[in-house]
This record gives structure tokens, C-alpha cells and sequence, in this order.
């Protein structure tokens, strides 16, 4: 209410009085509101704002936010459905050469490097996530992550790659 001018101020609060306190009533009337549709129950008349998801879940959107996210979802999707074809005798070389083997540790069997087994699985597809806490070589992965795609594609001047980070620090560790 900080932006509103003074002499709306009564009226706005008024409004917000008036207004359910009980989330199952915020739904209720949202639901009866002809500005509202129910996706899988009310017909596309363009009506700004969308109720998706579950019944006991149920989200409330801007109509053009809800197309973004399922636009994104669609994408996603595609990209997770056809896995990229690999030469595996190229990958293991590389990924040997990059993920050496440190003298003293556990044998294969023993102990299982999985910055490498990430990079291996990222290979293939053409969708990537790559998380973890502080510290565990997200920087140090996707480096080598890069390096593996790019030394393996036949075609890595084809390749469309693009990083995405949580926070401006993170960003600039990809940076370097």
C-alpha cells in the first residue's frame, strides 16, 4: 500500500478487509470469477489468469507465465527424449585423460569417481543439470564437462552450449 495515494488508501483497506482469510475460500472465489480459468475444466475464452496443478495443489497463474512454464516444460522434455549418439571409444579415452586415476586411491571397484560418471552421462544427453553443495567441483566438472564435448563431437564448431548459474558468484566461477 506504500505506492498508493493517500486519499485511496481507506478504500484499499476496505477491499482488503473484505477479503477471505482462509486460503480455501481464496480458491473458491477465484474459481467463480469469470477472469479465471481452470485449466481442464473451463473452456479458453482469454481469460488472464489460469488455475493448474492438483486439486490439493492447485497454482495460480498470469495466463502468459502459464504458457512460458509449459513452453519451457515442452523443451525440456524434447531435449530429454533423444539421447545424443557417442563414439564410447573416444569418450573413454577422454574421459580417462581427464579424470585420471590418483596414485594411492581405491581401485575402480572400490571407489567410483563421480565428477567422471557425471560428465559420462551428460555426454549423451542433450540436457544438463549439474548441482551440488559448496565446495563439491560443479566449477571443476563442468570444465572438464566442456572439454569432453568438445573433444569428442564430430562437429564441436555445431555444438550450441549455454550455462546457466544460480548466483553471480557461481557465474563467474564458469566464467573463468
Amino acid at each position: 500500500m506504500l505506492a498508493w495515494p493517500v486519499e485511496a488508501q481507506p478504500a484499499v483497506a476496505a477491499l482488503w478487509a473484505g477479503l477471505p482469510a482462509d486460503p480455501a475460500a481464496w480458491l473458491a472465489a477465484l474459481q467463480q470469477s469469470p477472469v479465471v480459468r481452470r485449466i481442464g475444466r473451463d473452456p479458453e475464452l482469454g481469460q488472464p489468469l489460469l488455475i493448474d496443478g492438483p486439486e490439493d495443489a492447485p497454482r495460480l497463474y498470469l495466463h502468459r507465465y502459464w504458457q512460458y512454464e509449459r513452453s519451457v516444460a515442452a523443451a525440456v522434455v524434447e531435449r530429454c527424449a533423444r539421447p545424443e549418439p557417442v563414439d564410447e571409444e573416444r569418450a573413454r579415452t577422454w574421459l580417462d585423460r581427464l579424470f585420471p586415476a590418483t596414485p594411492g586411491a581405491p581401485t575402480r571397484e572400490e571407489a567410483v569417481d563421480w565428477q567422471k560418471l557425471a560428465c559420462a552421462i551428460a555426454l549423451r544427453g542433450r540436457l544438463s543439470i549439474l548441482t551440488g553443495g559448496p565446495g563439491t567441483g560443479k566449477t571443476y566438472t563442468a570444465a572438464r564437462l566442456l572439454a569432453l564435448l568438445l573433444a569428442t563431437h564430430p562437429a564441436p564448431e555445431r555444438l550450441r552450449i549455454a550455462l546457466a548459474a544460480p548466483t553471480g558468484k557461481a557465474a563467474a566461477r564458469l566464467r573463468q
